[in-house]
């Protein structure tokens, strides 16, 4: 036992970053053994942060739902609080598992929702994730519904920081194909009035593809070197990754070759949502085939070992 506790002082004190992932998964498997309940607890919890902002959201899953049955057979024990917000990041990612059908996707929201209800908060965080599900499914009807509701909607401590919902606004626009909406919304996170974590890193590769339709071809070079820069060693950001290479794919087919022998490696991490994956083979597929139009049959690459 002593053992058992030295080692959750040397996981609890570990950077928090993805190689903390398999001493955490450790860690939880002897918490099970020894019945510790609280460790397991708030090890699945660090765990859900873990996976989701180090590119593996599989792993949040399975230590949500865990977590989620705990509090609902005592929420007195648990910060509930803290819970829903990770409920927000599941309703974020479950859309990228096929596992899950559009039904069982749909009335989870449902459900996050109600417990929004059921704690005290209002309906803004649901009509938040609502539209960004309505984008996910390419359901416009939805996205438009819930964007003009959550417009109504009172914020409260359950929103997202500002940068992230307008950057969510901002992905709206560019899925509804409305442009100057687009710009309009990002225009406070390009003059740097908005960011967080992962706003502006995001927002650049949003807006490449739209502005390069535009014939805005000066503002989306800046806009690749920008997040590029952002976002060229962090896993988390494969899908984003795939929305450079369809613009490399349309502006420079080289550098695109280039980028994507870079970080293919990325695409082969099991971990990594389908979403992501399909993102990034979205933009190899385009890449690949301009190349081969214009005449490039034959490429040679540095491919990693494993």
């Amino acid at each position: 036992m002593d053992n058992y506790n030295a080692f959750l002082d040397d996981v609890y004190a570990m950077p928090h970053d993805s190689a903390k992932i398999p001493f955490v998964e450790e860690a939880i498997r002897l918490a099970d053994q020894y019945n510790d309940e609280e460790n397991a607890y708030k090890l699945r919890m660090g765990l859900i942060h873990l996976g989701i902002f180090f590119g593996q959201p599989l792993k949040a899953l399975p230590a949500f739902a865990w977590c989620l049955a705990a509090a609902q057979k005592d929420s007195t024990k648990y910060d509930m609080d803290t819970l829903l917000w990770r409920y927000k990041w599941i309703c974020g990612n479950i859309t990228s598992f096929p596992e899950f059908s559009r039904k069982q996707i749909a009335e989870l929201h449902e459900d996050y929702g109600r417990l929004l209800k059921e704690y005290g908060y209002t309906q803004y965080a649901y009509w938040y994730r609502m539209m960004r599900f309505g984008m996910t499914t390419y359901n416009k009807e939805l996205a438009k519904e819930a964007h003009d509701r959550l417009l109504k909607e009172r914020k409260d401590d359950m929103a997202d920081c500002k940068a992230c919902v307008q950057h969510g606004f901002t992905c709206y626009a560019v899925f509804m194909d409305d442009y100057p909406l687009a710009m309009g919304y990002a225009t406070p996170i390009l003059e740097g009035k908005m960011k967080c974590r992962e706003i502006p890193h995001y927002t650049y590769g949003e807006l490449i593809l739209p502005l390069y339709k535009a014939g805005e071809l000066k503002k989306a070079a800046e806009m690749e070197q920008k997040g590029y820069r952002l976002i060229h060693d962090n896993i988390e950001y494969l899908g984003s990754m795939g929305n450079y290479l369809l613009y490399y794919s349309l502006r420079d087919t080289g550098k695109g070759i280039d980028r994507y022998q870079r970080h293919v490696h990325w695409s082969f991490d099991r971990f990594t949502s389908y979403n992501s994956r399909f993102c990034y083979a979205n933009g190899s597929y385009s890449l690949f085939k301009k190349s081969a139009e214009s005449g490039i049959s034959e490429l040679k690459m540095r491919l990693p070992a494993e």
